[in-house]
């Protein structure tokens, strides 16, 4: 798997945790939940190495890995 899938391709449990990164950046950032909703949506539109610089994407790489949050 590279960077230049769509995070619709990833599983579903991996685009959950994709959402749940971008959530607490946005929130970090200061923006209001209907930014947040509307920045989460627009994202998960795009391909994984879009979102490079606001989480980490490496761990989405792996293909079939499911990534654990703490």
């Amino acid at each position: 798997m590279n960077s230049n899938i769509f995070i619709c391709e990833l599983s579903k449990e991996n685009q959950k945790k994709v959402t749940e990164l971008l959530r607490a950046y946005f929130i970090k950032e200061g923006f209001d939940k209907e930014e947040i909703e509307q920045l989460i949506i627009n994202a998960m539109e795009n391909r994984l190495w879009v979102l490079s610089e606001v989480i980490d994407i490496d761990p989405f790489i792996e293909e079939g890995k499911v990534i654990k949050l703490k």
